[in-house]
């Protein structure tokens, strides 16, 4: 279950690092008042993840570095008002139903989301390709990008055209999307579903909206893992049982499969920093949000969602990910996000197992 309210395995969680130094967030320089039911057949579900295929590494040559210092400018992002994706009758045009309107202006915005998407993979890979060094990390933060890729040739990724049960998925690493009224910065990924739900105003040249949709794709990424070791109908029926939970229940989440969502998104944030983060919080200097939101373009809902991941930044580095998975620190920070308060928190282990964690007192 992901949610942006924001893989690696419980042995990764246990083995820690030193804890390092905590670094610090300083908004001094902010201005004062600122601030489920599936729609396929369970079958065909079955038979999605079954046979889900391993994503490859990028294997892309880059032979010249490009600054991530030049992001901005050279993705000509503007101060533009947003146009809008409302439809409009006017004239003799027959006006279209309600449900054919939100069809339409999903398609819409899916290929508004695609082109966008695209253009942050041109930037972005670059500064992967010569800035980390560790393959393993290089793979990963390549992932969501493949998956976006490969999900471009799937013509049922509109989730309102298959609401009628008859939709299938003839790729084990397609999904889909849809667009529901939840929290203005938040996205959601819903592994039953296999769809990710993003908000209404979701703006895909908007650089934390495309971090909040990033993280969502790692959330794809691991259930192809999970899917990929679904055998028999009673372990698709256990999968169906972790994951359907509906209200007033709350979800279950994966606090690995978190871990692992935020770490990449931070990286990728670092990346688009040209290091500044990791620069920053090693040396034990304070990371000013106000200049970082003025410099990104973060819009004032966002602002919270920047300070979370600017806070777990702090937790996360100076280690980051590494052999040994992650910090206590980093661990106790994203199990601390609000957004999990109530929640049934797991571990998932190696061999499948998934595991009830509550906090140690």
């Amino acid at each position: 279950m992901g949610r942006h309210k924001r893989n690696r395995q419980h042995d990764l969680v246990s083995g820690v690092s030193p804890e390092g130094k905590s670094g610090k967030l300083d908004h001094s320089s902010r201005p004062e008042g600122s601030a489920v039911d599936t729609s396929f057949t369970r079958r065909s579900l079955l038979k999605i993840g079954v046979p889900t295929v391993a994503i490859l590494g990028a294997g892309c040559v880059l032979s010249k570095y490009i600054g991530m210092r030049n992001i901005l400018h050279l993705l000509g992002i503007e101060d533009e008002e947003p146009q809008s994706s409302s439809s409009v009758v006017s004239g003799d045009v027959a006006p279209v139903d309600k449900r054919e309107a939100d069809i339409l202006r999903t398609d819409e915005m899916i290929k508004k989301i695609e082109t966008g998407f695209a253009r942050w993979k041109s930037i972005v890979l670059l500064g992967i390709e010569n800035q980390i060094q560790d393959p393993s990390m290089k793979e990963q933060l390549t992932n969501p990008f493949l998956l976006m890729e490969i999900n471009s040739g799937n013509s049922q990724k509109n989730y309102l055209r298959g609401e009628d049960g008859r939709m299938t998925l003839p790729n084990p690493n397609y999904f889909f999307f849809r667009f529901r009224d939840i929290d203005s910065y938040e996205a959601e990924f819903s592994p039953v579903e296999r769809t990710i739900s993003v908000p209404p105003g979701f703006d895909p040249e908007n650089i934390l909206d495309f971090l909040v949709l990033y993280h969502e794709l790692s959330h794809v990424a691991q259930d192809n893992g999970e899917r990929k070791t679904i055998q028999s109908e009673a372990q698709y029926s256990e999968y169906l049982r972790f994951y359907e939970v509906k209200p007033p229940d709350e979800p279950n989440v994966i606090l690995n499969y978190e871990l692992s969502a935020y770490g990449l998104e931070i990286e990728l944030l670092n990346l688009l920093l040209d290091g500044e983060l990791k620069r920053k919080i090693a040396r034990d200097e304070a990371l000013d949000a106000f200049d970082i939101a003025q410099r990104l373009k973060v819009r004032k809902d966002q602002e919270p969602l920047l300070d979370l991941i600017l806070s777990l930044a702090i937790s996360y580095y100076p280690e980051g990910q590494t052999k040994k998975g992650y910090t206590h620190r980093f661990f106790k920070a994203v199990f601390e996000n609000p957004a999990y308060t109530g929640k049934n928190l797991f571990i998932r282990h190696p061999d499948g197992r998934k595991e009830r964690w509550t906090p140690q007192r």
